[in-house]
């Protein structure tokens, strides 16, 4: 039920909303994935192809990638390493092609249907681990405000607006990093990071940061 319906691709007739939720889809592709739901994944697959070629996106993925997809999908672990390759791909795509709007816009909406998810399974399921890595996205909310503002687009001001404002809320939680050395082992070539963040956010703060989430993904999926 959390999922953006793939019957609401009809909506998206401009750049910016397509862009946007082809980064909503394909964060629906990795979740319903997670849950080895192959009918799912195969229709939310073909929402990101089709967004894809209508952004002109799909000339980074050859017919080898392509081919992968088909082949493994019901197969989780090799699916979600297929998402990653296929956004990486796009992304690199997108800026070599001078692109840059098109990239931020996919990932602010991949972050924002990340965050969703992430909120609305803490609203199911309260968890200290849920909320601190809500919390430790306090970063990432204020770079893509910067994102979208640099790249200088008059028609963005709502959007930006909005993430400005779960930005504000963002403001109010509190991150400590506490450092310590990492440590190596050379023989299998692991570093491993022992620093400690510390994150510290309230409930009141998470309810929140869950109004201007679905402020702003209201604002791209209808």
């Amino acid at each position: 039920n959390m999922v953006n319906p793939s019957s609401n691709l009809s909506k998206y007739s401009d750049g910016m909303k397509k862009a946007l939720n082809l980064g909503i889809y394909g964060a629906d592709l990795g979740y319903v994935t997670m849950y080895e739901n192959t009918g799912d994944a195969t229709e939310y697959y073909k929402v990101v192809m089709q967004l894809g070629e209508q952004l002109k996106i799909t000339g980074s993925f050859d017919q080898a990638l392509m081919k992968r997809f088909s082949d493994n999908m019901g197969k989780k672990d090799s699916i979600l390493m297929l998402v990653g390759e296929a956004y990486r791909r796009s992304d690199k795509f997108l800026r070599e092609s001078d692109q840059d709007n098109t990239a931020g816009l996919i990932l602010a909406g991949g972050w924002v249907e990340s965050i969703y998810f992430a909120l609305n399974v803490y609203k199911q399921k309260p968890s200290d681990a849920v909320s601190v890595r809500i919390g430790e996205q306090k970063g990432t909310a204020a770079g893509i405000v910067k994102v979208l503002q640099d790249l200088n687009k008059p028609e963005y001001a709502d959007l930006i607006k909005l993430f400005q404002d779960l930005d504000s809320e963002y403001q109010k939680v509190q991150i400590k990093y506490t450092f310590a050395e990492p440590t190596h082992d050379e023989a299998n070539k692991i570093t491993t990071i022992n620093g400690k963040t510390d994150v510290t956010i309230t409930p009141e703060e998470l309810t929140a940061l869950d109004q201007k989430v679905n402020a702003i993904r209201n604002y791209i999926i209808n």
